[in-house]
């Protein structure tokens, strides 16, 4: 159940916030607020158990919860999920993944912890009671709020290893916790502000966790696609799904790179923990990002937004 309940969109400078839908990407940008959700099922099968990205306080059939400045409810159900739980530094970290695929699923699963501790010491706390990882039964993964999707087209294909997609996208998919959970964006018109970052995300992975596997992601997970195209797209300027991605997603992650090499490691990563700071539950611009990271470093980028930014 996504994006089942009416909400206000964000009102900025006279306009609401309201795009149209589109073929590929999100369009809707959320706000935060506090939800209370009373769930009761109905004639439902026998062990059916509902995963929802804030924990259960109800009793019985009755099933209570409350989650603060969140910027969407989502949750799922079915009588199939095992489930998967860690506790970190006072977080409940929770996987729901089907039984004929328990070790992939426990796979991602650990994935997903190693990917929020990482991501919590470079970015910053995590701001709720819990994180959860649903394995979806379409082929498709997204991310919300507390919560996210994998596609099972990532468990079809798992090797076992970390040199995987289900290891990558679980990785990518933990980071939108912090960049668009905590940080939003205009996710139709400023769409790389949330994917590029979030698939940086990913190199910090591997990066600090396993660099034995970088080579292989930077070859297969971005170098393969020989992605191309303007950072700054909105979702409506492609001609489809992959020149969309291979622009925001992964000519966007070069671009963070070479920013990064530009004004330092620890700079860049000072900036983007004050970043995460100063824009907290609101919504981030890409003036904003930038007007930021000039408080950080006196380096210019001018030359280099000219190469990936369509309007540097």
């Amino acid at each position: 159940m996504t994006d089942w309940h009416p909400f206000v969109p964000p009102f900025v400078n006279g306009d609401w916030l309201v795009h149209n839908p589109w073929y590929f990407g999100e369009h809707l940008v959320y706000p935060v607020a506090d939800y209370e959700v009373e769930i009761r099922l109905t004639n439902a099968p026998e062990g059916s158990v509902i995963a929802a990205n804030t924990l259960d306080r109800g009793d019985g059939e009755r099933h209570l919860y409350q989650i603060e400045q969140a910027r969407n409810f989502v949750w799922s159900v079915s009588p199939d999920y095992q489930i998967f739980q860690e506790d970190v530094d006072g977080v409940t970290l929770l996987g729901y993944g089907f039984p004929y695929e328990a070790e992939i699923g426990e796979a991602a699963f650990e994935a997903t912890v190693e990917a929020y501790r990482l991501y919590a010491q470079l970015f910053g706390p995590y701001p709720h009671e819990s994180l959860t990882m649903i394995q979806a039964d379409f082929l498709h993964g997204m991310e919300y709020d507390g919560l996210y999707f994998l596609s099972k087209a990532f468990y079809n294909i798992y090797d076992g290893t970390q040199s995987s997609f289900l290891v990558a996208i679980s990785a990518h998919e933990t980071a939108h916790q912090w960049w668009f959970g905590l940080v939003a964006n205009d996710q139709a018109l400023e769409p790389w502000l949330d994917e590029a970052l979030c698939t940086f995300a990913e190199r910090l992975y591997y990066e600090n966790l396993y660099p034995e596997s970088l080579t292989w992601w930077l070859e297969t997970r971005v170098d393969y696609y020989e992605p191309q195209g303007w950072v700054d797209l909105t979702i409506y300027d492609s001609a489809g799904y992959r020149p969309y991605r291979d622009a925001v997603y992964l000519n966007g992650m070069y671009f963070l790179t070479e920013l990064r090499e530009l004004v330092g490691q620890e700079t860049f990563m000072d900036f983007l923990e004050d970043f995460q700071v100063r824009k907290t539950h609101g919504l981030a611009t890409s003036a904003e990002f930038f007007d930021i990271l000039s408080e950080h470093t006196n380096a210019d980028w001018c030359e280099l937004k000219a190469i990936y930014f369509q309007n540097p």
